[in-house]
């Protein structure tokens, strides 16, 4: 399953937090599509190429976690406490699932767990309780510091993609 940002489903109306989420989206979807292609390779190198994919989101998560969090704190979000709860929750899926791909390796059995999680859980979070910071965006518009500059003409590919790119290359 391929997760695909959708504004209407998925937008908080704040760009920083939607830019994230869709930078998940891509890291997510190319993630899996490694997982996949891995599954069965006797290579080390694609199985140290994966391990890395993972621990980048996994350092990603907790990046986007916090300014989320903080997003929520300083708009005073009534979802804040709820959203802590399931970040936490997930962070412990997540570190279960790595410590089963170190033991194990990719199996089929790990891939759809994965994919459980990482597309299931994070359509379902935004959806519920990430949206819910459309009722705080305020009025006015964004302070400077949550505003991320204009895109460029040039498209340069998602973070993940440039990152799978340096992993692959390296």
């Amino acid at each position: 399953m391929i997760l695909k940002w959708n504004e209407a489903l998925y937008g908080t109306g704040f760009e920083k937090i939607d830019k994230q989420h869709k930078e998940l989206f891509d890291g997510i979807n190319e993630l899996l599509a490694a997982c996949t292609t891995g599954l069965g390779s006797k290579s080390v190198e694609a199985k140290e190429n994966t391990e890395k994919m993972i621990d980048f989101l996994a350092d990603y998560v907790i990046e986007h976690f916090e300014c989320e969090e903080d997003c929520m704190q300083t708009h005073q979000c009534a979802m804040l406490n709820a959203n802590r709860a399931a970040h936490k929750h997930f962070m412990k899926e997540f570190s279960d699932i790595k410590e089963r791909i170190e033991q194990d390796g990719i199996t089929r059995g790990i891939i759809i767990r994965l994919e459980g999680l990482l597309v299931g859980w994070f359509s379902k979070h935004i959806q519920k309780i990430d949206a819910s910071l459309r009722n705080v965006v305020p009025e006015t518009a964004p302070e400077p510091e949550e505003q991320l500059p204009p895109p460029t003409k040039k498209k340069r590919g998602s973070f993940f993609s440039r990152l799978w790119k340096g992993i692959a290359g390296s």
